[in-house]
């Protein structure tokens, strides 16, 4: 477990080593040591070094955060942050400074860093507008509405391309074990119509002697 200690301002991290690829194994925890942090809602973030996409994390009254923090190797900037809220506006914000994290690389010898869950990018997304459309309500202006306007926009083109990339992997996932399970019963889908074909997978000579129901096609023939 990833556990961070918050006294004020600042922020100790103490880890175990951590391995590029694991997922959903190592969970994050934040102490909060002194009470100037109570009221808060509090989110912790995960920056890359590499400047790509920052993890951000939503923390539980105990401090500890319902989705694990999965991270590629490389070193990594951690800092938490709590936004008291009024009314749903943002009347005040505590932050840490950062605390430095180190993923090695794994034992794979071609290791393929996990992306953000679908959940969180649009959780961070969510959180990022939200901090931006708090800025432009306190501002006031008529510009500043018509810029929350176009970020509530983009906050749901967001989830809806999220729920499509969603819907997506469901689909391949189905695909991709409607095939086995059709494997293992014996039988293909005609590609033109949609129509269940029995198959035989057997020698040509077996398939002769058979009984086998009418419209079976021997594998060997089309092979």
């Amino acid at each position: 477990m990833i556990t961070g200690f918050i006294r004020g301002q600042r922020l100790t991290l103490v880890s175990p080593t951590l391995a590029a690829g694991t997922w959903h194994s190592v969970e994050a925890r934040f102490v909060f040591e002194t009470a100037d942090w109570d009221g808060y809602t509090k989110f912790a973030h995960f920056r890359p070094g590499d400047g790509g996409e920052e993890r951000i994390l939503a923390l539980g009254e105990d401090g500890s955060s319902a989705v694990t923090p999965d991270l590629y190797a490389g070193d990594w900037s951690v800092w938490i942050h709590g936004d008291a809220l009024a009314d749903g506006e943002v009347t005040a914000r505590m932050t840490t400074e950062t605390a430095s994290l180190t993923v090695k690389e794994t034992g794979s010898e071609d290791p393929l860093p996990l992306p953000p869950t679908y959940g969180e990018q649009v959780l961070a997304l969510a959180i990022a507008l939200k901090e931006q459309a708090a800025e432009a309500v306190r501002e006031g202006s008529e510009e500043s509405l018509r810029r929350v306007g176009a970020l509530l926009s983009d906050c749901e083109a967001a989830v809806e391309r999220s729920l499509a990339a969603s819907r997506e992997a469901v689909d391949l996932r189905l695909a991709e074990n409607e095939a086995a399970v059709l494997a293992a019963a014996g039988v293909l889908r005609n590609r033109k119509d949609g129509s269940l074909i029995p198959v035989w997978a057997g020698s040509e000579a077996e398939f002769g002697a058979s009984e086998q129901e009418s419209g079976t096609i021997c594998l060997v023939d089309v092979l």
